[in-house]
């Protein structure tokens, strides 16, 4: 039996949130071996279409994977692309190039949730297999473009 002196308590580390940006970097090692095959089998995953940036935190017995879609580098893209259209059909009018604008960015943020859609479908199907109890967070954005997993280990 250890006396008092020697009995650990509990450390704050425990408690301490872990995050880190999944691809491309190593995983510190607090995440441990089962807890990086977890978010190794998300990260594969997931729908590469839009460029999705992914954060894992750990804290505790509970893993929150966040990930976001970055569309707004395609919707600059398309922006571009609609002026160069006007420019190039000698389309001057007013109105033009804000329709083309909007049914673009529209069309782009459609497909980027419907890019999504697909990753909650493949990651849900991961953690299944897993055997893993989680919750399901969606923003509230219209459509949205970010969900989060929260992960009881």
């Amino acid at each position: 039996m250890a006396s008092e002196s020697e009995t650990q308590k509990p450390t704050e580390k425990n408690d301490e949130e872990i995050c880190a940006h999944v691809v491309g970097v190593e995983l510190p090692a607090e995440f441990g071996g089962f807890v990086k095959k977890v978010v190794d089998a998300i990260a594969h995953a997931v729908d590469r279409t839009f460029n999705p940036y992914i954060v894992a935190c750990l804290k505790g017995s509970t893993l929150t994977v966040d990930i976001y879609h970055q569309y707004i580098p395609i919707i600059e893209t398309c922006d571009l692309g609609c002026e160069l259209a006007m420019r190039s059909m000698s389309c001057v009018k007013e109105g033009y190039i804000e329709a083309c604008y909007k049914s673009c960015r529209q069309a782009v943020r459609e497909d980027s949730f419907k890019a999504l859609s697909k990753t909650i479908i493949s990651v849900k199907r991961e953690l299944k297999l897993m055997r893993l109890k989680y919750t399901l967070e969606i923003d509230k954005e219209s459509p949205p473009q970010h969900v989060k997993f929260v992960i009881n280990l």
